[in-house]
């Protein structure tokens, strides 16, 4: 099967690493390999021997929107990966010395396409800080969630980013996957053909 008129989907895919990048990368090509029924499979070689450095990174909206796409649930990710939300970028010593401001992460006229009332309030010479809700909720150190009967309900429709433990959130990634096989072993070679690399070698010997 082609991809629109792209060279044939390949009959195996391998990722050589493992972390947030790699469990990623093979979850959604995973994903559009099972939606388009490719028949690909997706392995990742992922060593348990090689040291981790577990180094923070801060994601953009799009991760949360990930998290949606695989079904999988915002509060386990916050509370396994200890993964704290992010609300925008604070720029210091913008303009001049002593001078910042706050850039909210999400663009709320990307929700609707529409231009918003808090256009205007810009075009106006008001900060978009003060137009956006999630200076608010800075500003407060609040939840982007409201608490009713037990439920968890988003006080607006934009979407927040998050700080994590790379590896830890890797390790979760792992263990979410579904239909992807894991070789825990070190790539120590490669063969090549005509098409490219034609396979790895393995420290354990396999390839």
């Amino acid at each position: 099967m082609t991809d629109r008129g792209f060279r044939p989907w390949p009959g195996h895919v391998v990722i050589v690493g493992g972390g947030t990048a790699g469990w990623l990368a093979a979850m959604m090509l995973s994903d559009v390999a099972r939606r388009r029924q490719t028949g690909t499979r997706v392995t990742v070689i992922e060593s348990s021997r090689i040291g981790v450095i577990g180094v923070g990174e801060g994601s953009t909206a799009v991760f949360r929107q990930m998290l949606r796409h695989f079904g999988l649930d915002e509060g386990e990710f916050l509370a396994e990966t200890g993964a704290t939300i992010k609300y925008g970028i604070r720029h210091r010593d913008w303009r001049r010395k002593g001078h910042s401001y706050d850039g909210p992460i999400d663009d709320p006229h990307l929700v609707t396409g529409r231009v918003r009332l808090d256009a205007y309030a810009v075009a106006a010479g008001r900060s978009v800080t003060e137009a956006h809700l999630f200076q608010h909720l800075l500003n407060g150190q609040k939840a982007p969630v409201a608490e009713r009967e037990g439920r968890q309900i988003p006080v607006g429709p934009f979407d927040h980013a998050y700080h994590f433990d790379q590896a830890l959130v890797g390790r979760w990634l792992r263990r979410k996957a579904r239909g992807i096989a894991l070789i825990d072993d070190q790539v120590t070679g490669i063969e090549t053909g005509e098409a490219g690399i034609a396979a790895l070698r393995l420290e354990a010997g396999g390839g």
